[in-house]
Protein backbone atom coordinates (compact mmCIF):
# COMPACT_ATOMS: atom_id res chain seq x y z
CA UNK A 1 0.00 0.00 0.00
CA UNK A 2 2.20 2.66 -0.87
CA UNK A 3 -0.28 5.56 -1.30
CA UNK A 4 -0.63 6.03 2.37
CA UNK A 5 3.25 5.20 3.26
CA UNK A 6 2.87 1.71 5.03
CA UNK A 7 3.69 -1.68 3.84
CA UNK A 8 1.75 -5.13 4.52
CA UNK A 9 3.79 -8.38 4.45
CA UNK A 10 1.96 -11.78 4.40
CA UNK A 11 3.44 -15.43 4.77
CA UNK A 12 1.31 -18.35 3.06
CA UNK A 13 1.51 -21.76 4.93
CA UNK A 14 0.27 -24.64 3.58
CA UNK A 15 -2.09 -26.68 6.64
CA UNK A 16 0.43 -29.32 6.91
CA UNK A 17 3.34 -26.98 7.39
CA UNK A 18 3.56 -24.87 10.69
CA UNK A 19 3.33 -21.33 10.81
CA UNK A 20 7.16 -19.65 12.02
CA UNK A 21 7.78 -16.08 12.33
CA UNK A 22 9.59 -14.37 9.28
CA UNK A 23 13.03 -13.92 9.50
CA UNK A 24 14.22 -10.60 8.98
CA UNK A 25 18.37 -9.70 8.34
CA UNK A 26 19.43 -8.24 11.55
CA UNK A 27 21.25 -5.08 11.42
CA UNK A 28 24.02 -4.11 14.45
CA UNK A 29 22.16 -2.21 16.32
CA UNK A 30 19.25 -0.96 14.60
CA UNK A 31 15.98 -0.50 15.85
CA UNK A 32 13.07 -2.93 13.68
CA UNK A 33 11.06 -0.71 11.87
CA UNK A 34 7.78 -2.61 12.18
CA UNK A 35 7.51 -2.00 15.37
CA UNK A 36 6.86 0.82 18.21
CA UNK A 37 8.90 1.36 21.02
CA UNK A 38 6.89 0.20 24.67
CA UNK A 39 5.04 2.86 26.25
CA UNK A 40 3.88 4.74 22.98
CA UNK A 41 0.42 6.30 22.48
CA UNK A 42 -1.66 4.82 19.63
CA UNK A 43 -5.00 5.81 18.75
CA UNK A 44 -6.71 3.53 17.15
CA UNK A 45 -9.73 4.37 14.78
CA UNK A 46 -12.31 1.73 13.56
CA UNK A 47 -16.14 0.99 13.17
CA UNK A 48 -15.50 -2.58 13.02
CA UNK A 49 -14.98 -3.77 16.69
CA UNK A 50 -13.58 -7.30 15.28
CA UNK A 51 -10.61 -5.06 13.65
CA UNK A 52 -9.96 -2.48 16.23
CA UNK A 53 -9.67 -5.09 19.00
CA UNK A 54 -7.15 -7.07 16.12
CA UNK A 55 -5.37 -3.87 15.92
CA UNK A 56 -5.14 -2.60 20.04
CA UNK A 57 -4.33 -6.04 21.10
CA UNK A 58 -1.01 -6.63 19.59
CA UNK A 59 -0.38 -2.94 20.42
CA UNK A 60 -0.69 -3.59 24.15
CA UNK A 61 0.92 -6.80 24.20
CA UNK A 62 4.16 -5.08 23.11
CA UNK A 63 4.42 -2.18 25.86
CA UNK A 64 2.48 0.68 23.81
CA UNK A 65 -0.57 1.93 25.06
CA UNK A 66 -3.66 0.99 22.34
CA UNK A 67 -6.51 3.44 22.66
CA UNK A 68 -9.54 3.01 20.94
CA UNK A 69 -11.99 4.84 19.41
CA UNK A 70 -14.88 3.06 17.69
CA UNK A 71 -16.00 5.85 15.66
CA UNK A 72 -14.53 9.21 13.78
CA UNK A 73 -16.20 11.71 16.25
CA UNK A 74 -14.87 9.51 19.76
CA UNK A 75 -11.64 10.06 18.03
CA UNK A 76 -11.96 13.49 17.17
CA UNK A 77 -12.73 14.47 20.63
CA UNK A 78 -9.83 12.58 21.77
CA UNK A 79 -7.60 14.12 19.96
CA UNK A 80 -8.51 17.43 21.06
CA UNK A 81 -8.08 16.61 24.39
CA UNK A 82 -5.07 14.16 24.88
CA UNK A 83 -1.87 13.85 22.67
CA UNK A 84 -0.69 10.80 20.63
CA UNK A 85 2.38 9.33 19.06
CA UNK A 86 0.47 7.44 16.47
CA UNK A 87 -3.01 7.12 15.07
CA UNK A 88 -4.38 4.50 12.86
CA UNK A 89 -7.55 5.62 11.45
CA UNK A 90 -10.16 3.68 9.10
CA UNK A 91 -10.30 5.83 6.06
CA UNK A 92 -14.09 4.62 5.19
CA UNK A 93 -16.25 5.37 8.11
CA UNK A 94 -19.75 5.68 7.72
CA UNK A 95 -19.98 9.09 8.91
CA UNK A 96 -16.72 11.18 9.25
CA UNK A 97 -14.28 9.59 7.66
CA UNK A 98 -10.89 9.01 8.66
CA UNK A 99 -9.65 12.03 6.49
CA UNK A 100 -11.51 14.06 8.80
CA UNK A 101 -9.38 12.36 11.90
CA UNK A 102 -6.20 13.04 9.99
CA UNK A 103 -6.77 16.59 8.58
CA UNK A 104 -7.45 17.09 12.77
CA UNK A 105 -4.13 15.10 13.43
CA UNK A 106 -2.48 17.55 11.59
CA UNK A 107 -3.87 20.32 12.92
CA UNK A 108 -3.17 19.37 16.42
CA UNK A 109 -0.12 17.98 16.15
CA UNK A 110 1.49 19.86 13.31
CA UNK A 111 5.18 18.14 13.76
CA UNK A 112 3.89 14.74 13.60
CA UNK A 113 3.84 12.82 9.92
CA UNK A 114 0.60 12.56 8.22
CA UNK A 115 0.37 10.14 5.55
Amino acid sequence: MTSHGGQIQVEYHARDQPARPLEQPAKAGARDPTTLPPGQRVLAVEDNPEILRSLVDPLRESGCQGIEAADDLTALARIEMESFDLVLADMAMPRAAGWQVATACRERFPAAPTR
